[in-house]
C-alpha cells in the first residue's frame, strides 16, 4: 500500500480566518444547543414583567349641601339640584356665567328639569370686590331683583376685559341705578352692611 503524503502551505492571513472560523462556529454551537436549532433566526427576546397594582378605589365622599334661602330659579320639586358656590369677582365664574348659565336655562331651569341655585362663596384674599358685589346683588333681593343685578355685575365686568376686574362699591350703585333699582333704598342697604354675613355662612 502507498503512503500520500500531502503538505499543506498555509499563510498567516488563511490561519487567522480559520481560528475566527472555528470562534464563530463554537458560539453557534452554543447558541443552537441552547435554543434549539429550527433554521430559523434565532433573536433575543426580552421578558419583562410587570407587576400591576389596582389603584383602590376611592368611594366618593357625600357632602350635606343646604340651599339656604339663597336666590334661585327653576322647579323647587325637582329632582335634582344644581347649588352654585360663586365668586361675583372671579373670571372663572364669570366665564360660566357667560358660557354656560344660558345652556343650563335653557335646556334644565326653563324646562323644570332642575332647580338651580346661587350662593355666595367671595375669596376676599384675592378679589377683594367679591363681597360687596354679595353684599349689593342681596340688597338687590331685597327689591325682587337679584338675578338682575347678578347678571349686571358680571356683565360690567365682561366689558371690561379678562381676568380679574376691580371695581368699587360706587359702581355697584351705579349698575344698581341701571337696573332700576331704588337707589336710596339700595345705597343705605349696601352702606349699612345690612347683609355683611353674605357669604360667610
Amino acid at each position: 500500500m502507498n503512503e500520500i503524503k500531502v503538505s499543506f502551505v498555509l499563510s498567516k492571513q488563511t490561519m487567522v480566518l480559520i481560528v475566527l472560523a472555528l470562534g464563530v462556529g463554537y458560539l453557534l454551537g452554543n447558541v443552537f444547543s441552547v435554543s434549539g436549532f429550527t433554521g430559523q433566526t434565532v433573536g433575543t427576546t426580552t421578558t419583562t414583567t410587570t407587576t400591576q397594582t389596582q389603584p383602590t378605589q376611592q368611594q366618593p365622599s357625600k357632602v350635606q349641601v343646604s340651599a339656604d334661602d339663597d336666590p334661585s330659579k327653576g322647579n323647587k320639586d325637582a329632582d335634582v339640584y344644581v347649588i352654585e358656590f360663586s365668586d361675583f369677582q372671579c373670571p372663572f365664574c364669570r366665564r360660566f356665567y357667560t358660557q354656560t348659565l344660558t345652556q343650563l336655562e335653557d335646556e334644565y331651569i326653563k324646562t323644570n328639569k332642575i332647580y338651580f341655585v346661587y350662593r355666595d362663596f367671595p375669596l376676599d384674599s384675592i378679589h377683594p370686590g367679591a363681597t360687596p358685589a354679595a353684599q349689593a346683588a342681596e340688597c338687590a333681593d331685597d327689591q325682587n331683583k337679584f338675578w338682575e343685578m347678578h347678571n349686571k355685575i358680571f356683565d360690567e365686568q365682561q366689558k371690561l376685559g379678562q381676568g380679574t376686574v376691580q371695581f368699587s362699591d360706587d359702581d355697584l350703585k351705579a349698575w344698581a341705578k341701571d337696573i332700576g333699582l331704588n337707589t336710596q333704598t339700595f345705597n343705605q342697604c349696601l352702606d349699612s352692611g345690612k347683609h355683611a354675613q353674605e357669604g360667610t355662612r
